[in-house]
């Protein structure tokens, strides 16, 4: 049997604000995903998204495992 992979834990946040805001949102949440990749070693990737009427951003963050979610 091959080796065995645990399930990647994955932890989601949606904001809701006014459309003024979202790009300074984005911009933050961009420099702690940077910060997440240069500094947790569970770190495995993120998402962010911003929805089409700009009043919502969507970040998804996937970690190697809960417990590597939780030390960040």
């Amino acid at each position: 049997m091959g080796d065995f992979f645990p399930l990647e834990f994955v932890q989601s946040v949606e904001i809701v604000a006014s459309p003024v805001d979202v790009k300074d949102i984005v911009i933050v949440l961009t420099h702690r995903i940077d910060r997440y990749s240069s500094t947790y070693p569970g770190f495995v990737g993120a998402c962010l998204q911003v929805s089409e009427q700009q009043d919502e951003v969507r970040m998804q963050l996937r970690w190697r495992s809960k417990e590597c979610g939780e030390q960040a």
